[in-house]
């Protein structure tokens, strides 16, 4: 049950920010310096719709996308038993 609330609430707050990106251009965190014109970031944003309401429909999808941010290597997430 922890595991699902930490999730469930990482999932919010990377919604935050990746909503506030795509309507307005600019990125809090500044960690890249890349200007993304609003037809493609608009693109974005209904991909990243179409992924939260994914990832809120099925807590295991969403744990597995959380653990494929920390390490793009499936081979890795696959081996870490730790959820």
């Amino acid at each position: 049950m922890v595991h699902r609330a930490l999730d469930k609430w990482l999932l919010a707050r990377i919604d935050v920010h990746l909503t506030s990106f795509f309507l307005t251009g600019e990125d809090q965190g500044a960690y890249v310096d890349l200007e993304i014109h609003s037809s493609l970031r608009n693109l974005m944003r209904g991909t990243w719709t179409t992924w939260r309401e994914a990832f809120t429909d099925d807590s295991a999808l969403l744990g597995r996308f959380l653990r494929l941010v920390v390490s793009a290597s499936d081979a890795i997430v696959m081996r870490c038993r730790c959820w």
